[in-house]
């Protein structure tokens, strides 16, 4: 009772009424439930930008102070309550590293193999397996779900370039199965697969943007290296709206506070308060993101639409891999990814919906700029550290040889 009411946190505004009192009262349940990071951003709205979740937690809906606490040589580091849960063994992954100095070595030791200029010579692997994942895909004249579809090309992707071989996802799929390693760790993985998923089922339901994009592309030369498929604009921004849209992760990326504490929007934060925020709120903030629960690519392109555009405020609020040292070291790996999937498919398929599709999505057209087309609403989902959709969400791929 004296923690949560005599506390210098208990002039923050409460997520509910038994927050302060234990994870259990409020914190516990969401996330369970897998709706913390969907829920946080409208109690945001309504009680402003520090919410008190926890007895010493507080959440912020701030880029401001996310550019603080996540800049290089911040003094607010991970909290070891939550990132020591992902500690296999004696040798802790990246991502489970607290300690600045040691996770600044691991990195620079990892970041050779995921610097951008190496990048391309992943080109070859990568399209080996798009190109089985086509054929097989084209195979299903009546469609397909794109989640374990996805799920499948990724899987083999991973293991091939981590472990030197692939594990069979894609086998598994072809033949109606699902590897069991790879279905078990769907529903919280932090994987591409949700990202390709997305783009692919908008890209469906926007048979323009697609027609646009092929075009782009062949004009371009169907290119397959990275430099030059970030030269072009509409794949680039068909990509980038994808990572906003449905986000690259949801995790709440908790940082504790350094000695001697710190004030924020009006209020003072004492030392050892967790911090949390989740980089998915600022991809769907509505004053830098405009309708943010639709996708729409133009909203990165010129009014043209020849060009990327500039826009240092909604620049500033896309960190869909969060920023500062603690950046996602595999982002090139999965731009490239991304980019290389999603161009290999508009240049030989045309991406179309079923006939007899299980979900229709909510969507609205618009004729901005005499565009005339549709804009997809999210579907639903549920998140943890990376969203899951809990819909099918069928496609079929039609050859544009036919």
């Amino acid at each position: 009772i004296c923690r949560a009411h005599f506390s210098v946190l208990s002039k923050i505004p409460s997520a509910g009424t038994y927050a302060p009192y234990s994870r259990l009262g409020w914190l516990f349940p969401v996330e369970f439930r897998g709706s913390v990071t969907i829920v946080l951003p409208k109690l945001h709205e309504q009680l402003g930008p520090l919410i008190r979740i926890s007895p010493r937690e507080v959440s912020f809906y701030s880029i401001e102070v996310y550019d603080l606490v996540h800049k290089v040589g911040s003094k607010f580091q991970k909290d070891p309550r939550v990132y020591g849960e992902f500690v296999q063994g004696e040798n802790p992954a990246l991502f489970s590293i607290t300690d600045p100095g040691e996770h600044s070595k691991r990195r620079r030791m990892m970041g050779q193999l995921y610097n951008k200029s190496k990048i391309d010579k992943l080109q070859e692997l990568m399209q080996l397996h798009i190109a089985r994942w086509l054929e097989a895909a084209r195979r299903r004249p009546s469609g397909f779900d794109v989640v374990p579809a996805c799920r499948a090309l990724e899987a083999d992707i991973i293991s091939d370039f981590s472990l030197g071989t692939p594990i069979g996802a894609l086998d598994a799929w072809m033949e109606g199965k699902e590897l069991g390693m790879v279905s078990k760790n769907d529903e919280k993985a932090t994987w591409m697969p949700p990202l390709l998923t997305h783009i692919l089922w908008a890209l469906a339901h926007n048979p323009k943007y697609q027609e646009e994009l092929y075009h782009n592309l062949s004009k371009a030369g169907y290119p397959s290296d990275i430099a030059s498929l970030e030269t072009v604009p509409k794949l680039v921004a068909c990509v980038k709206e994808g990572i906003r849209w449905a986000g690259a992760a949801a995790a709440m990326l908790p940082r504790v506070v350094p000695p001697g504490g710190i004030d924020l929007h009006g209020s003072f934060i004492p030392e050892g308060t967790v911090l949390v925020s989740s980089p998915i709120w600022y991809l769907r903030d509505p004053g830098a993101f405009p309708m943010p629960e639709y996708y729409d690519p133009y909203r990165w392109l010129t009014p043209d639409g020849s060009a990327l555009s500039e826009d240092q405020e909604r620049d500033r609020f896309f960190i869909p891999f969060s920023k500062g040292p603690n950046v996602c070291i595999g982002r090139h790996f999965s731009f490239y990814e991304l980019y290389l999937s999603v161009s290999q498919t508009v240049q030989f398929c045309r991406i179309q919906r079923p006939e007899n599709g299980t979900f229709s999505p909510n969507l609205k057209t618009t004729n901005s700029m005499e565009r005339n087309w549709n804009v997809v609403e999210l579907p639903a989902r549920k998140e943890w550290v990376a969203a899951c959709v809990t819909e099918d969400l069928n496609v079929v791929l039609k050859d544009r040889k036919d």
